[in-house]
């Protein structure tokens, strides 16, 4: 009976650790359009989105952030102040560049976000884009991102998260 307890108590522990252990990590996702890469990331009750594309008929493609909260399944922020290797721009009035999406198990709708001021004529983020499931492209496009964003010290802890993430990938 002792040796049974023991075992329980075991079991018990290991059991509450690994619960522990993935509340904290970071959920993160990848959805795409023809031309645009979202990753969502998502700890706790708030969200982090990296936007990479968002070009249309001869527009430059742009990099957008945004940072808020997460309610169920709908996204509240704003967007936020990047440097890039390709772009780099500083928000000042967060609250005229609001953001917010809902997101499901296989859809990304970007409802609000004007980059007009921010990204070339032409850029567009608001529609809606799939999950990507294929880990293959997953782990080729956190490269890209990574690659997109090595160099700044702002852009370090998101980059450790993109990197723990594509670990899950090593296989491949």
């Amino acid at each position: 009976m002792r040796i049974r307890c023991y075992i329980f108590t075991l079991f018990l522990i290991v059991s509450i650790s690994i619960c522990s252990e993935n509340s904290n990590t970071p959920v993160v996702m990848l959805f795409a359009d023809y031309n645009t890469d979202i990753f969502l990331l998502i700890e706790d009750s708030t969200y982090v989105i990296i936007g990479y594309g968002g070009s249309n008929h001869g527009s430059a493609d742009c990099v957008i952030k945004s940072n808020g909260t997460l309610n169920n399944n709908q996204l509240f922020g704003f967007l936020q102040s990047i440097t890039t290797n390709i772009i780099s721009y500083e928000i000042t009035d967060t609250l005229k560049n609001n953001f917010s999406a809902n997101f499901s198990d296989s859809t990304l709708d970007i409802i609000s976000g004007n980059v007009t001021d921010i990204c070339g004529l032409g850029s567009v983020f608001t529609r809606k884009y799939k999950k990507v499931k294929d880990n293959e492209i997953i782990k080729n496009k956190i490269d890209d991102l990574v690659d997109l964003m090595q160099g700044t010290k702002e852009n370090e802890n998101l980059i450790s998260t993109l990197l723990k993430f594509r670990s899950k990938y090593h296989n491949f």
